[in-house]
């Protein structure tokens, strides 16, 4: 028998390893770093039990959902892309590249009681590839294509923070407050004076309603490292000017001239608060 992978998962990033029939239990050493083949790989093509994906490796990252009730409440934000449907719990596995060429390790989310609902697969993980079985039935997948998704994206999705701890292999541009990660702190505060200008509700630095669009549920807009104000459902960065610019539909000048005087005023602020302290 020579393994029918499907199509999506033919991609020379992606990297699988060996797992006994009927299992979830890798079979060889290292599966995770070395021990691991390419889907064209004879080895694994012959190989007669299960299979699975390694995470993290070639951009590769998995939103394992672990609850019913907690991926009915969240699919509408997830965007569009390769499902698997498990064989045990019949939950899904969404499949995404990571864009850029950083990765995390795995990350678990808990909901308000604290119950794990979700992980999300990454670094030093894997997951049970399509066609596998397991308990009598088969892993199942879609047929949609395999779509690229953001850190900044997982962080709005997931309300990521500090005590969900992101251990990246480089810094890039991101939302959220991790301890991994400085957003400079008047970049931070002149997105908030632009966002509170333009009539947004302010939530931290995520989670936050766009005012280009409707939406139920979380919110989608942030800010990141950079101080640029990013929703991840539009897809659009801007630069505190260029948001409110948009949102008031005024000329780009006249809301540099606006965001100036809030740094003035900022800066004012900091002189003030520092002569208090002397």
């Amino acid at each position: 028998m020579v393994r029918d992978i499907p199509q999506q998962l033919r991609d020379s990033r992606i990297r699988f390893y060996l797992i006994g029939s009927n299992s979830k239990i890798p079979i060889e050493a290292a599966w995770n770093k070395t021990g691991n083949y390419h889907y064209d790989d004879p080895k694994l093509l012959r190989h007669m039990g299960n299979y699975g994906v390694v995470c993290g490796l070639g951009g590769v990252i998995v939103l394992d959902f672990d609850d019913k009730e907690y991926h009915e409440g969240m699919k509408h934000l997830l965007p569009e892309t390769f499902v698997v449907i498990t064989a045990g719990k019949q939950l899904p596995h969404y499949y995404y590249f990571l864009e850029g060429n950083e990765m995390f390790k795995k990350i678990g989310v808990n909901n308000r009681e604290g119950k794990r609902v979700c992980d999300i697969q990454a670094l030093g993980s894997g997951v049970v590839a399509p066609g596998s079985r397991y308990k009598e039935r088969f892993y199942t997948p879609n047929c949609i294509a395999i779509q690229t998704i953001t850190l900044a994206q997982l962080a709005c999705i997931f309300n990521l923070n500090e005590k969900q701890d992101i251990e990246k292999k480089s810094v890039g541009e991101h939302t959220g407050s991790n301890n991994h990660y400085h957003v400079d702190t008047q970049k931070r505060e002149m997105s908030i004076a632009a966002l509170s200008l333009s009539g947004v509700r302010i939530q931290g630095m995520g989670n936050m309603q766009c005012p280009f669009h409707a939406m139920a549920g979380k919110g989608n807009l942030s800010i990141l490292s950079t101080g640029r104000i990013y929703c991840f459902h539009c897809q659009k960065k801007w630069w505190p000017d260029e948001f409110l610019a948009k949102v008031k539909d005024i000329h780009i000048m006249e809301a540099k001239q606006i965001m100036d005087m809030c740094r003035l005023l900022y800066q004012e602020y900091l002189e003030r608060k520092g002569i208090n302290h002397e």
